[in-house]
């Protein structure tokens, strides 16, 4: 399940919200209710066991 990120325009709280795979609502900041809110670019991260490799050259992971 995807986690989105994102900033509230108004209060500029950040929290993300788990993406059930239902339909699309627009997000809500939690703390003041606003849908000025901005969609983040978030980073993901992948453990292999070993925390370090995954297969990847370069030990990505």
């Amino acid at each position: 399940m995807p986690i989105h990120e994102y900033e509230c325009r108004d209060c500029r709280l950040k929290f993300e919200i788990i993406d059930l795979g239902g339909e699309d609502e627009p997000a809500t900041c939690p703390r003041c209710r606003s849908e000025n809110v901005e969609k983040k670019v978030s980073l993901f991260s992948s453990s292999c066991g070993d925390g370090f490799s995954c297969g990847f050259p370069g030990g990505f992971g």
